[in-house]
């Protein structure tokens, strides 16, 4: 392998860090992975250390590289969204990185949900009022920690935290700060009525920069390789699962999970449920996130005294517990409405449904939760997807798979590699330092590996079971008094 021929996609999640060397024809060459833990709290909270991030991500890049044998052209980042902390001058944290589901600012929320002040700040930023949105944790820091607030000169995410790391500069690309909820995404700059709201003056945030400008490395033994300050993780899946035509959209089925698709437009809803952020300077990536997906299953399986084996169980795809209804709010919910607090639990659980058929009906509301989500995108989209792109952990199981086509009943794109959050960073990181000229090489560098269509009796089944979840469990919501 000779100097510079391959680029590096790094992929910073919540759960984990990788880091991924691609040919420049996308093919996969090596990675490294670390495994990373959110801090325990006792109040609940959920936070991250953004150092220890910093170290694990340089850890994967220092060993890649050394693997590699030779410096990559380009190195190019993705990170998870919607997370905010407090730096002194030099850039040193305050305190621990508030995650996306850190439900603390519920109050901010709350105040500033459904008010002239809350549709305006949507329309413009098209980031949904939500307590994962750093615009209100902001707020609610203000009040609930003064201290952290008066003291910190700037409010940063985990990118912002990298980017400085690897290039000395306070920037953030438009991409993740789309997903701020301060960030007005059709004039590129911090919108002031949202970082007045907030009480801060937008020179406490980082410099926006296009997601395509290149920076070189200050660090030793990285020196003068061009960083990229990419993606968030969502546009970043998108992408790399080779969602770049608007009648497509993706499915991404992870820890939470969301339905996404790529426009030449930003498009927001009327409830203000849905997100429409930047890709770059002249596309957008709409959809709606659910909080609800492997997470929920995990806790499931568990208290059931089963592994992640029973997913693959052959009893699994049995009809014995078709119409058993779970409700799969149990982190909360985004979209396709906003639950602040938890509602989860099966409806007429019968003591001869087997535990098997228990999971299958908590992944199948999942599915029904997220299917509810594609609806309202296609009213947006003005017409319904032709087909779906798969990513996501579970998206490789199976039994998923043939759930997932069946009651979305669309065809389903499996593609070659499941890491799409990678890829698509170093797809954006090649064309930036003028690798590609084009989003359509993703369709080279991940082509389709099959296509799953629906079964049309299972289809019509699914239908109308979709039907009864969706009165049934908004039945239960009005009862609750959580929806009108």
């Amino acid at each position: 392998m000779s100097s510079n021929d391959y680029i590096i996609g790094v992929d910073a999640g919540t759960s984990g860090i990788k880091a991924l060397a691609f040919s420049f024809r996308g093919e996969l060459i090596r990675s490294e992975k670390r495994q990373l833990e959110v801090l325990p709290s006792e109040q609940g909270w959920m936070e991250h250390d953004a150092e220890l991030i910093f170290r694990s991500a340089l850890s994967c890049i220092t060993e890649l590289v050394g693997s590699m044998g030779s410096n990559p052209h380009a190195i190019g980042f993705c990170t998870f969204m919607h997370s905010i902390m407090p730096v002194d001058k030099q850039v040193v944290p305050l305190g621990n990185l508030q995650l996306w589901n850190d439900n603390r600012s519920a109050p901010a929320a709350s105040l500033l949900k459904n008010t002239v002040t809350g549709n305006d700040i949507y329309s413009h930023t098209g980031a949904p009022v939500h307590p994962m949105s750093p615009l209100t944790k902001l707020r609610q820091m203000r009040v609930s920690d003064p201290e952290s607030f008066k003291n910190a000169e700037w409010f940063i995410g985990i990118k912002e935290y990298l980017l400085y790391k690897f290039t000395g500069k306070l920037i953030i690309d438009y991409s993740t700060a789309s997903a701020t909820g301060m960030f007005d995404s059709r004039n590129r700059k911090w919108y002031v009525p949202a970082t007045d709201w907030c009480g801060i003056k937008p020179s406490r945030l980082a410099e926006p920069v296009s997601s395509l400008e290149t920076f070189p490395c200050i660090l030793d033994h990285l020196k003068d390789i061009l960083i990229v300050p990419g993606l968030s993780d969502g546009a970043a899946a998108n992408l790399g699962a080779g969602n770049i035509d608007p009648s497509e959209c993706t499915l991404t089925l992870g820890t939470s999970a969301a339905v996404r698709f790529t426009g030449p437009g930003k498009t927001t809803d009327t409830e203000g449920v849905l997100f429409s952020y930047c890709l770059d300077e002249a596309t957008y990536i709409s959809g709606g996130a659910s909080n609800n997906c492997f997470n929920v299953v995990e806790k499931i399986v568990s208290s059931l005294g089963l592994g992640p084996e029973c997913l693959n169980d052959p009893e699994f795809m049995s009809d014995k517990a078709d119409n058993l209804i779970y409700l799969p709010w149990m982190f909360g919910e985004r979209a396709p409405i906003q639950l602040l607090e938890p509602m989860s639990g099966f409806i007429e659980l019968s003591s001869s449904c087997q535990p098997v058929h228990q999971v299958k009906s908590v992944v199948t509301c999942i599915l029904y939760n997220l299917k509810h989500i594609a609806e309202k995108l296609s009213l947006l989209n003005d017409g319904n997807f032709e087909c779906i792109h798969l990513s996501g952990g579970l998206s490789h199981i199976k039994p998923i798979r043939l759930l997932a086509s069946s009651i979305f009943n669309v065809p389903l794109a499996e593609h070659l590699t499941g890491e799409s959050s990678a890829l698509g960073t170093a797809i954006y990181t090649a064309r930036a330092a003028g690798i590609v000229s084009d989003y359509n090489d993703i369709r080279q560098w991940n082509p389709i590996k099959k296509i799953h269509k629906a079964d049309p009796i299972l289809a019509e089944k699914f239908e109308f079971s979709y039907r009864q979840f969706r009165k049934i469990s908004e039945d239960h919501l009005r009862k609750e008094g959580r929806i009108r």
